[in-house]
């Protein structure tokens, strides 16, 4: 049984003990990114759940760290050098790398980009949108990209290359309190010392984009993790208007860093009524019809695509394999969303299971059934159904602490997959 008050202790203590904020990029880096994998919030959800802590030297976290800091350097020359190239046969052709546009839409990820896009009916012809092909790959040629505003010249002029080393040498500074203040562990001098290098040029490439377009105002899918932390820094660099059209719901955590945005665009009613407390600063809105426009999906549905839709949680593979095994044992007829980091091996399935690719086959009049994710709400602005399962301790962990923000009204919550097919037999 779950002591429910236990999260309001966690929260107090948490916040007495990690008063952080002064650290930089880097505590985005292990602090905001991925909740349940960075060792601060670990450390102490495990002393609730009652898990040994795992423990290294500070000679063994440092070896670490370096030989990550290595291998994230080379993978970052390989990819710059790629971007390099990219820049070099993109940047000649765009109309407008010597002009001031009024607003800029910034994409760090592919959900991002399309909302993005989506809100352009709310600006003027000078807005455009940009996805950073620097750690995105995969979108059309014909859609605006980061390395078209980036010259070679860029990475060649002395100004521009103390400032990468600067923004390098912060960067690792960080990891190293952080480590020395609330002690390391392997898997957090693996994670912060493999992206180091990486974030450390995005920053920089962010920082060419925003001197060279001087918009008025930037729009952006961050929201807490290292790209938004990086953003907000530059763009409060060259005075910048930032406002928030987020990818998924902000946890219920006053943050070192803050949350990216003077404006921020909220998913939920719980969401703006939490976010508000933490960060009084933020302007924060709720808005019914902009969440329709951005959520809005006009592709027709497959006409063979199953009602039932199981939409996977990367974080959780073995609870949504309970719900899998759940829903196929009432009916074959469903099909699965993979989560973007998911791979269809991860999970136990048939093999004519139905995996749903289009957006329309997953939120267009479906009964969706996840864990704890805010493609819950866009299904809900879509005419489906919700069910979502809380049968862990890390569903009522976020459900009642961290992410209580992803339940809108009318969805059906369940605290065991047994309870599935009543449910099911009640929409039929």
């Amino acid at each position: 049984m779950i002591n429910f008050s236990s999260f309001e202790n966690f929260e107090r203590q948490f916040c007495r003990d990690y008063p952080l904020s002064l650290y930089s990029c880097a505590s985005g880096c292990i602090y905001n990114n991925h909740f349940h994998q960075h060792i601060l919030l670990q450390r102490e959800w495990k002393k609730f759940d009652g898990q040994s802590i795992p423990k290294i030297t500070a000679l063994c976290f440092y070896g670490i760290f370096l030989c990550s800091i290595i291998l994230g350097i080379l993978l970052a020359i390989l990819n710059t050098s790629r971007f390099i190239f990219l820049s070099m046969v993109n940047f000649s052709s765009n109309s407008y790398k010597h002009s001031d546009v009024g607003a800029v839409g910034y994409s760090t990820c592919k959900t991002s980009f399309k909302r993005l896009v989506k809100a352009s009916p709310i600006h003027n012809d000078d807005y455009v949108v940009i996805y950073n092909d620097y750690i995105m790959y995969g979108q059309s040629s014909e859609e605006m990209k980061l390395s078209d505003f980036i010259s070679i010249k860029d990475f060649g002029k002395f100004e521009n290359l103390v400032n990468l080393c600067r923004i390098f040498s912060r960067n690792v500074r960080d990891v190293c309190k952080l480590a020395k203040v609330f002690g390391g562990s392997g898997s957090l001098a693996r994670y912060a010392g493999a992206r180091v290098a990486s974030d450390s040029v995005h920053e920089f490439l962010m920082s060419c984009l925003v001197s060279k377009l001087r918009p008025k105002q930037l729009f952006a899918g961050a929201t807490n993790e290292r790209y938004g932390i990086s953003l907000s820094r530059v763009c409060k660099e060259f005075g910048v208007h930032t406002i928030c059209i987020p990818h998924g719901v902000s946890p219920r955590l006053t943050l070192p860093e803050g949350i990216f945005g003077d404006e921020y665009y909220c998913l939920s009613k719980s969401e703006i009524d939490y976010l508000s407390i933490s960060y009084p600063n933020v302007d924060f809105r709720l808005c019914k019809k902009f969440l329709r426009l951005i959520y809005s999906n006009s592709e027709m549905p497959n006409v063979n695509s199953p009602k039932i839709v199981v939409a996977t949680c990367s974080s959780y593979v073995e609870g949504c394999q309970r719900i899998i095994d759940s829903v196929s044992s009432y009916t074959s007829e469903f099909s699965i969303r993979l989560h973007p980091n998911d791979t269809a091996d991860m999970y136990s399935l048939s093999a004519d299971t139905y995996i749903a690719e289009l957006m329309s086959d997953v939120v267009s009049g479906k009964i969706l059934i996840t864990k704890l994710s805010s493609i819950g709400i866009e299904a809900a602005y879509n005419g489906s159904r919700v069910i979502m399962v809380l049968d862990s301790f890390k569903d009522y962990f976020d459900y009642y602490f961290l992410y209580r923000g992803v339940v809108e009204e009318g969805f059906d919550i369940v605290h065991a997959v047994t309870e599935i097919p009543d449910l099911l037999d009640h929409y039929a």
